[in-house]
């Protein structure tokens, strides 16, 4: 039930508080271009349209397969090039046309055939192909385990001797008396015994 509070609240809140539904396709002329955009650009229809297009391709020579390579074998073996001459003749007018259904048959048949043949091919060769690139990535694994069972035989290098900052500035002031003019190892030999001295 509604409460009285509910019940006065206009029309237009109500409105306003329920969701928004997308717009599909738009109404009048400025929306068509783009509404005809976003349908033309779906990838359903544009694999759709090559499908299409590769497929009547594909019907052309299955068709010329069939007509111009098996239906002449097979007529050499029946003795008529022509199935759909053969006829049963029941009165003058009327006649049961058999070979041409006999010849629609042998055609859907062959040409069953011949995209069962050429679809076969083609998983064989993917799965050639998965085939390999499993061989090449269980190669690359083996080489990637036998590297990590090289590394952990071999011994760790012993780390670096850990100088402290005095060490350090020793090793400067060795670096410099040794490159020094005689009266720069001197003022340095004063500093040297002050720093023991302290």
């Amino acid at each position: 039930m509604k409460t009285e509070e509910q019940a006065t609240v206009p029309a237009e809140n109500n409105a306003a508080e329920q969701p928004k539904k997308k717009r599909k396709f738009g109404t009048g002329i400025k929306n068509f271009f783009a509404d005809f955009k976003k349908f033309i650009s779906r990838g359903n229809i544009v694999d759709l349209a090559v499908a299409v297009v590769v497929g009547s391709a594909f019907t052309a020579i299955v068709n010329s397969f069939v007509a111009d390579i098996i239906m002449p074998l097979i007529g050499l073996a029946t003795g008529k090039t022509d199935m759909s001459e053969l006829v049963w003749v029941l009165k003058d007018d009327i006649a049961i046309h058999w070979g041409t259904f006999l010849q629609a048959i042998l055609h859907f048949l062959l040409i069953a055939f011949f995209i069962f043949l050429v679809l076969r091919i083609l998983m064989n060769a993917q799965n050639g192909l998965k085939k390999l690139s499993r061989k090449e990535r269980k190669a690359a694994r083996e080489a990637a385990r036998k590297a990590e069972e090289a590394a952990a035989a071999e011994p760790a290098p012993e780390p670096a001797p850990v100088e402290t900052e005095l060490d350090l500035l020793r090793d400067i002031r060795a670096l410099l008396m040794a490159n020094a003019p005689e009266a720069a190892k001197e003022k340095l030999a004063e500093v040297t015994s002050e720093e023991k001295a302290e």
